[in-house]
């Protein structure tokens, strides 16, 4: 087994921004978010190259991830809650919604107004701090 390989090179590569890993609320598999084909490549490169692992990925029906805000602490928890399966955290533990597409994220901003879904964690105001 080379889970634990597998999971300091996540975490690494997480963390320097190679690519965003993501672990589900519910559920054990992790997910990887990258821009391009390119990244996803680089990563499982990297992974059998500097940790060892040969990793096989497959397509998540996930397109975007947005970070998410909410108006209160009792909102995001609602919102958190009444969409467990699409919640997962980031590197920095921070939490981010998971649509499959354009359209399905704009019904969710509809429906859940107070809200706030960020395209990118510093947008949200939420930066990696050194805890």
């Amino acid at each position: 087994m080379r889970s634990k390989q597998l999971q300091k090179g996540l975490t690494e590569l997480g963390e320097e921004g190679a690519i965003q890993v993501f672990k589900p609320m519910m559920g054990s598999e992790m997910m990887l978010g990258a821009i391009g084909q390119l990244q996803f490549e680089v990563v499982t490169a990297r992974l059998k190259g500097e940790y060892g692992v040969d990793v096989r990925l497959t397509t998540s029906r996930y397109t975007c991830a947005r970070w998410v805000t909410g108006s209160s602490a009792a909102d995001l928890r609602h919102f958190t809650e009444a969409n467990l399966n699409r919640m997962v955290t980031d590197a920095a533990n921070t939490v981010a919604f998971l649509a499959t597409s354009r359209f399905d994220l704009e019904i969710m901003q509809k429906k859940w107004e107070t809200i706030q879904f960020h395209p990118m964690r510093e947008h949200a105001g939420l930066l990696l701090s050194n805890k």
